[in-house]
């Protein structure tokens, strides 16, 4: 990447629309519960399979909205990273040229 400053200045603000505008899913228990973030972070969405409801096991269903947030987070930072390896200190991503 060039050093140029007003040129890494643009590249950020690129960069910084791209992760406003990445979306993804996270699940946990096959599927049964799902979450949708933003970049900025907020959940959009929320959806839980019925059969959890009817299990009555509370603690099942908390853990298993935890795990979906914490699949979509781990998605997102993943997707974040990927946006900042031009950035990275002059180093080709990966190693690679």
């Amino acid at each position: 990447m060039n050093n140029n400053p007003f040129e890494m200045f643009s590249k950020f603000g690129e960069i910084k629309k791209t992760i406003e505008s990445t979306v993804v899913e996270g699940s946990s228990g096959g599927g049964m519960v799902k979450v949708i973030i933003k970049g900025n972070m907020q959940i959009t969405s929320l959806s839980i399979d019925e059969m959890l409801f009817k299990s009555g096991d509370k603690e099942m269903l908390e853990s298993m909205i935890i795990g979906a947030v914490n699949d979509a987070l781990k998605k997102l930072q993943d997707s974040i990273m990927k946006s900042l390896l031009p950035f990275g200190n002059g180093l080709p991503p990966f190693g690679g040229e």
